[in-house]
């Protein structure tokens, strides 16, 4: 008989377990829609100026971050492929992120405000 603390022999790799405890219930629930919200927001404000320093001045620093940002969505994406067979709401989550940071790039650009 194994404790409870043991691992078993169908242990989940680290990053499903994490994703599953913290993030996937967050995005379901909808009275943490604020708060997810606010994630979202701030997300935004690190991926526009990212896009803009890897797009339009080409800078190396920029270059790597958005490649960084890309790796760790497909990633996630990988993730919910294998767990549900197809992108779900995690996924939903990370594309709006990711156009509402083109988005707000667009429009920092087109107005000169980065």
């Amino acid at each position: 008989m194994s404790s409870p603390n043991e691992p078993s022999d169908e242990r989940e790799p680290h990053g499903e377990l994490w994703v599953d405890r913290w993030i996937l219930p967050a995005l379901r629930e909808l009275t943490l829609l604020p708060i997810v919200l606010v994630i979202v927001g701030h997300l935004v404000a690190v991926v526009a100026p990212a896009l803009i320093s890897a797009l339009r001045d080409r800078e190396t620093g920029g270059q790597m971050a958005v490649f960084g940002l890309m790796v760790l969505t497909f990633g996630c994406v990988r993730f919910e492929v294998r767990r549900h067979g197809r992108p779900a709401l995690l996924s939903a989550w990370i594309g709006a992120t990711w156009l509402t940071s083109i988005a707000a790039a667009w429009v920092c650009n087109r107005y000169s405000i980065l």
